[in-house]
């Protein structure tokens, strides 16, 4: 996607124009009339917008009528919807000089919001942000005309810069709506989230984001089943067994690329048979890997990565990006969520957390929360949340 006669702040803080070029969801470059391929977005932003990043707030103690100091999450919760309003995506709530116990309070309070609530949150920027998008799109504002291809099928972008990331927005969305609801979810609920994969399958081609979609279905329907009659919480073996999907995925994610054979020029050029069929039902993510292997060396603190090759699988990204030890935190943290859910019995959690696992497999996006707010769902694990105070109101 190009951004195109757009105001923004150069190095020097001064307000300047030029065009952005971005891919993936990350800036590439800045500067004045960059090169324009043929299939790339344009949006003309001439007049209307000012660009800029994120803002974080590192140091507030209060505003919209609420403060830190109140102790209260929705002191917190009414700073964060003000902040986001004016363009700050992260903030630090600062307390004031003041009494220890007004401290510990809102240390407490910083930390007691529950899933819920930020789910409740998430869907109410996330809905109608894809509407408003939707709406500038069919009406010829955003990319009309945009597609994608793979293999002689055009895939539609929908507006956005690559159809697997409207997959993964369409993906979060769902498992915002799964994390709400939980236990409550129906049969025609989840006869809904079904649909929507095929959609996936159908419109913008997001084979990951429906495949795991179907997944979600299947999940939570026998956690439907397992629950019927009340919470079932899980046995060690059967917790054991959910937490031991991490390190299996991530010794296949490893693994498998080490067995490719180099038969041609393409990337995708790879034999013995069976892994070539894989690689092509994961849409080349085996094959990505392999060359990774070949082009990167293991840095123990990671290291910046460029754009090729594309490291969609999740923990190839990670091993790479932030280095082994980091890997090896993420990977025990996850064991650590997924046993925790499943002994507790809540198995609607361990259906996202599985199916988040299944995603990363497949697209490193998985680590953006607007494709993935189930991993809120660590935060239980990081905190040891009481079940009552974070999955529940």
């Amino acid at each position: 996607m190009l951004l195109i006669h757009a105001n923004y702040l150069d190095e020097d803080f001064r307000l300047v124009q030029g065009d952005i070029e971005i891919e993936d969801g990350k800036i590439l470059r800045v500067g004045k009339d960059l090169p324009r391929k043929e299939e790339d977005l344009a949006v003309d932003c001439a007049g209307s917008y000012t660009v800029v990043p994120g803002f974080v707030d590192v140091h507030i103690h209060g505003c919209a009528g609420a403060d830190t100091c109140d102790a209260t999450r929705e002191a917190l919760e009414a700073m964060a919807a003000f902040l986001l309003a004016h363009g700050v995506t992260s903030f630090c709530p600062t307390t004031m000089t003041t009494g220890r116990e007004t401290i510990e309070r809102a240390l407490l309070a910083a930390k007691d919001v529950p899933l819920r609530r930020v789910m409740k949150a998430f869907l109410a920027c996330g809905v109608p942000t894809l509407a408003l998008v939707e709406l500038l799109h069919f009406a010829g504002i955003i990319a009309p005309d945009a597609a994608s291809e793979r293999n002689g099928s055009y895939r539609l972008m929908f507006g956005y810069g690559h159809p697997n990331t409207f997959g993964g927005v369409m993906f979060g969305l769902l498992l915002a709506w799964v994390l709400l609801r939980r236990a409550r979810l129906t049969w025609p609920e989840l006869a809904g989230v079904a649909a929507v994969g095929v959609f996936l399958m159908v419109g913008p081609k997001s084979r990951s984001a429906a495949l795991c979609t179907f997944l979600l279905v299947l999940l939570l329907a026998l956690a439907k089943l397992r629950t019927r009659r009340g919470l079932h919480p899980g046995s060690r073996p059967l917790a054991a067994l959910c937490a031991a999907t991490v390190p299996v995925l991530a010794a296949v994610s490893y693994i498998l690329p080490l067995f490719v054979v180099k038969i041609g020029p393409w990337a995708n050029d790879i034999g013995p048979g069976w892994l070539k069929k894989l690689d092509d039902l994961l849409t080349c993510r085996i094959s990505l890997a392999w060359a990774a292997y070949r082009v990167f060396d293991i840095k123990i603190a990671g290291q910046m990565l460029p754009d090729w090759p594309a490291l969609d699988n999740i923990f190839v990204y990670l091993l790479y990006l932030t280095g082994p030890v980091m890997v090896v935190l993420v990977c025990a943290l996850m064991m650590t969520a997924l046993y925790g859910y499943a002994r507790r019995g809540q198995w609607q959690a361990v259906a996202c957390l599985l199916v988040m696992l299944a995603y990363g497999y497949m697209e490193s996006q998985v680590t953006h929360l607007t494709s993935d707010p189930a991993l809120l769902l660590l935060c239980g694990a990081v905190f040891a949340l009481p079940r009552e105070r974070w999955l529940d109101e």
